[in-house]
């Protein structure tokens, strides 16, 4: 009998002790949300060089901290899901878009990480590639040119924000520069030779295909590679030669209320002095049916932007 009594003891000595472990717990409970609160406010309201004061040397244990907190916030609502099957799981996710504040915070996140570690090139690359396809293109941009600013060799910052420009913006000449620098900074290992003229000749700045063309020509040592780049030389002095004769016929045009019968009344009428020499050895002509200056033989290039990999 007195066994029994010994063992209802322990059991009783046990729950009370077991007491301020249960109260400890409702208090941690309740007070977490302030804890997260106080986190939220200390550390997404804090310039970045304070961050930095603060962080005593634990730089990159914060960085992780942070980088995974932005990773596992990005899956929130595929946690919050999980018990659903595949299917209902993809169309609660594409009812349910995260909002532009949920997005800065992220992004503010993906910040404070980078605060920690400006080297930390992948979270640059990957937020950049996030936010840009979920449609921020501002908050994109904005971690790519402060990667860029930290990084200045990370040649992929320069693509992806090149890529920004050029697909979601449209801004061709904005693009073209920024794939160069890709180029220039992985020392040849990325090249866009072909979607760099496409770009300058989508943006209509044909000076400055001619001039990207130029470089590269005075840059081969091979004179296949030099014969290369002259023609693509030469096919954009033909657009740019075109592109101003039909400025000059359109000018004919309101002039004298009539189109020219051919180029050579543009010299007649004093518009122009001579027309230029066409690069490729053939001439200039004026279309009479469509009114258009042309090349002939007919040799121009098309505009089509070629893939580039994403």
């Amino acid at each position: 009998m007195k066994k029994y009594y010994r063992i209802f003891f322990i059991l009783i000595l046990i729950g009370i002790l077991q007491l301020p472990l249960v109260r400890l717990n409702i208090w941690l409970n309740s007070y977490k949300d302030k804890v997260i609160e106080r986190e939220k406010k200390f550390f997404y309201s804090t310039s970045d060089k304070l961050l930095k004061l603060f962080s005593a040397g634990f730089e990159q244990i914060l960085c992780d901290y942070f980088w995974i907190k932005a990773l596992t916030y990005s899956e929130r609502d595929i946690l919050e899901f999980s018990s659903l099957s595949t299917h209902d799981l993809h169309e609660e996710l594409e009812h349910k878009p995260q909002s532009r504040s949920e997005k800065i915070a992220k992004f503010r996140l993906l910040e404070i990480a980078v605060t920690f570690d400006p080297k930390f090139v992948y979270a640059y690359e990957w937020g950049g590639n996030v936010f840009a396809w979920d449609g921020y293109l501002d908050l994109s941009n904005s971690l790519l040119e402060k990667g860029i600013r930290h990084n200045p060799h990370a040649w992929k910052l320069y693509y992806t924000l090149g890529f920004n420009r050029f697909y979601f913006e449209k801004k061709y000449v904005l693009a073209a520069n920024l794939f160069e620098k890709a180029r220039e900074v992985s020392k040849g290992r990325f090249k866009l030779n072909r979607l760099n003229a496409q770009l300058y000749l989508l943006a209509n700045r044909f000076d400055l295909g001619i001039e990207y063309f130029k470089r590269m020509y005075d840059s081969a040592e091979d004179e296949d590679m030099k014969d290369f780049y002259q023609e693509k030389i030469n096919y954009f002095v033909v657009e740019r030669d075109i592109a101003a004769l039909q400025k000059f016929v359109e000018k004919f045009k309101i002039n004298y209320g009539r189109y020219p019968n051919s180029l050579r009344e543009l010299v007649k009428y004093k518009i122009i002095q001579k027309i230029p020499q066409e690069p490729f050895g053939g001439e200039y002509i004026l279309n009479l049916k469509s009114k258009e200056v042309e090349n002939k033989p007919f040799k121009r290039m098309k505009r089509v932007i070629h893939d580039i990999g994403r």
